[in-house]
């Protein structure tokens, strides 16, 4: 009887044991509770507040074996945005055909190169008076524009007075002499009146042989980098204003420079993803004011690249009318029929500034590639490079982007 009851109590001490085991582990978890900040692990507090560094609240770490409670929110922010969009994303196949293309372009109406004149001085000396004032004024065909003083000319005008005084008759000399007049500068009217009245002008007139208007500057038809390094210094100089009465000149120098304004020239600009498509002789529509259009054809189409980017400059020869002037800005739109080739929806391509790229369908799966882009027309963009017609896309690319396409470098 005395054996059993000093088993029942050691069972009852060690029951009691288990439980006072028991209190002082529930008290030690209770004493470790860890809370930190979600944006900066690194703080740690052993109690709820708020964190130094950014100022949120604090949450409590979980302890080992805490279960995590699925909450609806939570399941719908852990599970991937993209399961279900991506099986209900519309594919198609790119299509190699033809497609018409009106493009609008944007110019300026300049000079016609092949209308542009210099007066030039056919010899050294000293310019007497000065007709031309100011620029763009009117000149016409035979008008005096300059007198000029040379010792050439002087002497050359002796040598012909003396062959008439003292050899008449031999008229080889006398057709000579009157021949480097003429290449002198001075005209047939001028060189019959010295023979009659063998006396000899100071000044010789020199004449305009061409209607239009006086420019200053470089003229159009001889840009400033085709001129060669052993031409006159004085001479680049006087395309840079109006010659003035006292100024010298040397032979082959250019006074004036006479523009025909009837003749114009129409230079448009067009981007070199489209403008390498146009040929000579397309066909275009130019506004000319008031809405009215008016059928032109590309005489020329000169390549060229600014800061980097291609481009298509189009000249389109044009008479003068009563809506375009020197420096207006024009429009036009180009009708081009496109050779075939592959085309796709633009919703289709996503362009990521230096690259295009398009989702390709493998074995259910969307998968980015860049392909090369061309011109765009009717709500479609050419491929020029990258896909195929057996290629399976997404209509929609824009349905597959999220923030890792932009981060995650596409191979």
């Amino acid at each position: 009887m005395m054996r059993k009851l000093k088993n029942n109590a050691g069972m009852l001490i060690l029951l009691l044991m288990l439980i006072m085991a028991s209190c002082g582990r529930h008290d030690h978890s209770t004493q470790e509770e860890v809370y930190t900040c979600p944006m900066h692990p690194t703080v740690v507090s052993n109690e709820p507040g708020a964190c130094p560094v950014c100022g949120m609240d604090l949450v409590r770490k979980g302890g080992p074996g805490e279960e995590l409670t699925m909450t609806p929110e939570l399941s719908r922010v852990l599970k991937s945005p993209n399961e279900t969009i991506v099986t209900s994303v519309k594919t198609i196949r790119p299509e190699f055909k033809s497609m018409p293309m009106d493009v609008n372009v944007n110019g300026v109406v300049t000079y016609d190169t092949r209308s542009v004149h210099t007066i030039p001085s056919r010899v050294a000396g000293r310019l007497e008076k000065v007709y031309i004032t100011y620029v763009l004024q009117p000149v016409k065909a035979g008008q005096k524009v300059a007198e000029i003083y040379s010792p050439e000319l002087s002497t050359a005008q002796r040598e012909l007075i003396f062959l008439l005084e003292n050899d008449p008759e031999n008229n080889a000399l006398i057709d000579a002499s009157r021949r480097k007049l003429e290449l002198l500068g001075m005209s047939a009217s001028q060189i019959n009146a010295l023979t009659t009245n063998q006396r000899i002008t100071s000044t010789v007139s020199i004449y305009s042989p061409y209607s239009g208007y006086v420019t200053v500057g470089t003229p159009p038809s001889l840009p400033q980098g085709d001129m060669k390094n052993g031409q006159n210094n004085e001479m680049n100089n006087s395309l840079d204003r109006l010659v003035r009465a006292g100024d010298y000149v040397s032979a082959g120098q250019m006074l004036f420079t006479i523009v025909d304004s009837k003749a114009l020239r129409i230079e448009l600009n067009v981007p070199g993803t489209t403008g390498y498509t146009v040929q000579r002789g397309t066909r275009a529509q130019l506004s000319i004011g008031g809405g009215k259009m008016q059928d032109v054809t590309i005489d020329f189409v000169e390549p060229f690249v600014s800061q980097g980017q291609p481009f298509s400059r189009l000249r389109v020869y044009f008479e003068s009318g009563q809506n375009l002037r020197i420096g207006s800005l024009v429009s036009a739109r180009i009708h081009i029929d496109m050779q075939e080739s592959l085309w796709v929806p633009r919703e289709s391509v996503v362009d990521l500034g230096v690259q295009q790229i398009v989702f390709v369908q493998q074995r259910n799966v969307f998968k980015p590639k860049v392909v090369q882009t061309g011109v765009r027309s009717e709500g479609m963009i050419e491929i020029t490079g990258g896909l195929a017609t057996s290629d399976e896309i997404a209509a929609n690319a824009q349905f597959l982007i999220d923030s890792d396409s932009f981060v995650k470098p596409i191979n």
